[in-house]
Formats: structure tokens, sequence, C-alpha cells
């Protein structure tokens, strides 16, 4: 079974991209970190780390606004991308969004978004490259 974030969590919090979708699962979903561990393909014991160091950092409650987006967990998994990058490559490639509109929704500068998919890009070459 694949748990799908709603964008509209990266925009609602300060937290990074991991910590957010941490929390989001943690209390929004009920999940146990083993769950989060086979869903995101990253160790439970750094994912209850991430979610502690977020807590801290962030302790009220989301308020999370309907989401038109959503990011299926599985594409997390795909660790020769960051969390970021797979997210704005998923938006980018299943959406079809332009950057200023992946920076609002995610909350970062249209800059940001460009140099996320700048390094995407490089990364699939270079992976195209060595098969």
């Amino acid at each position: 079974d694949d748990y799908a974030i709603p964008v509209s969590l990266f925009a609602a919090t300060s937290l990074s991209s991991l910590e957010a979708i941490t929390v989001y699962l943690r209390e929004e979903k009920g999940l146990k970190f083993s769950v989060m561990e086979k869903l995101l393909g990253r160790n439970q014991i750094a994912l209850s780390t991430t979610y502690r160091n977020a807590r801290k950092k962030y302790a009220q409650q989301f308020s999370l606004p309907e989401s038109k987006y959503n990011i299926p967990c599985h594409i997390l998994k795909n660790r020769k991308l960051s969390v970021l990058e797979n997210i704005v490559f998923y938006l980018k490639t299943e959406y079809h969004l332009h950057n200023h509109e992946m920076a609002k929704l995610l909350n970062k500068d249209p800059r940001t978004i460009w140099t996320v998919l700048s390094r995407v890009k490089t990364k699939n070459k270079n992976e195209t490259n060595k098969k």
C-alpha cells in the first residue's frame, strides 16, 4: 500500500522535506518508523531521529490546506536523488508544473527549483552515461 504526501505539506511548515514527511506520516497517518522505513527506503533509526529533530524545531500541529497534488511515498526510495530532488522531479514529470508554480507549492525560491532541476538533469545524464 502506498501513501501519498499532499504537496501542501511543504508550504505549511518551515521544516525540511524529509522532516515534514516523517511528522506527517507519524502523526497524520499513525505509521510506525518500521513501516516508514519500507515506504521511504530509509533507515528507521534515521527516520526517528529526523522526526524528533523536527518536533524540537516545530512543535505545533500542522494545518494542511487541501492539496491538488500528491507525491507517492515510493518515489523517495530513489536514493540517487535527494528528497527535494525527487519531489521536484516528480512534480515536473507527472504534473508538468512550471518552476514558479513548484516554488509556490513548496515554499521555495524559484531559483532553488531551477537549481534542483538542473542537478537532477546532471545526475540523470551521468547515470545514463554509466550504462
